[in-house]
């Protein structure tokens, strides 16, 4: 499996040592079927059945795999419709072996299942994130709260200027505080 984020291309559960390296080599190069189906988008798969043939394609990972070992290769995107997050790919030493319609079959079965859960993690992770977020920014708010004697809303106010004057976000503004405030509570003990 290979997803794709802001930061770029990674190669997950690979099952062969060279499938790491194919992965690095197609986001250096920019080319290869994982980067085509993610980029184009509009490809629900990309099925060679020799790579040896598909140098014009991707001149630097075609000959990169074949000269691996590596013959033909069956490349799903999960999620094709939308952005999609990355790809389901098999590799094989043997030229053609994804021809036959039930291997077809079932990596859109298995694209489909890790597409889901790719997202839910990334949901899941996210949500933690914000959680995170809204715990440092809440304590934040007590904190200031309970220092200068003001409402809720007037504390998240100063967390909102001072998060503008001093170009961060509101969140690391809050960390900071919460940050001094538990630095001064374990040098006084």
């Amino acid at each position: 499996m290979t997803t794709h984020d802001q930061d770029g291309l990674r190669c997950h559960g690979a099952t062969d040592d060279r499938l790491p390296e194919l992965t690095t080599l197609m986001a250096r190069s920019e080319h290869g079927p994982c980067v085509d189906v993610i980029t184009i988008g509009t490809a629900e798969e990309i099925v060679v059945d020799d790579l040896a043939t598909a140098g014009d394609r991707w001149p630097v990972v075609a000959p990169a795999a074949v000269e691996s070992g590596m013959r033909s290769v069956i490349c799903y995107a999960m999620a094709p419709d939308e952005d999609p997050i990355g790809t389901l790919s098999a590799w094989s030493d043997e030229v053609g072996a994804f021809r036959d319609r039930t291997a077809r079959v079932i990596m859109v079965a298995f694209a489909a299942q890790a597409a889901i859960a790719v997202y839910g993690a990334r949901r899941a992770a996210h949500l933690l994130r914000a959680l995170a977020t809204r715990d440092v920014i809440g304590r934040a708010k007590g904190i200031l709260m309970e220092r200068f004697s003001m409402t809720d809303t007037d504390a998240f106010q100063l967390l909102v200027r001072s998060s503008q004057e001093v170009n961060m976000k509101v969140h690391d503004v809050a960390e900071v505080l919460c940050h001094q405030v538990e630095t001064r509570s374990t040098t006084a003990s």
